[in-house]
């Protein structure tokens, strides 16, 4: 899988679970509706 960018601070997203995706750095978070327009 590709390495996620945090649409925010464009840092790397970390898998937290099945489509969820959480930035570290800012706190931005990405679900299942986000997944069509990021991943």
């Amino acid at each position: 899988m590709d390495e996620i960018k945090c649409p925010r601070c464009e840092n790397k997203m970390v898998d937290m679970q099945a489509c969820h995706m959480f930035c570290p750095k800012c706190g931005a978070h990405l679900d299942c509706s986000d997944k069509g327009n990021f991943w």
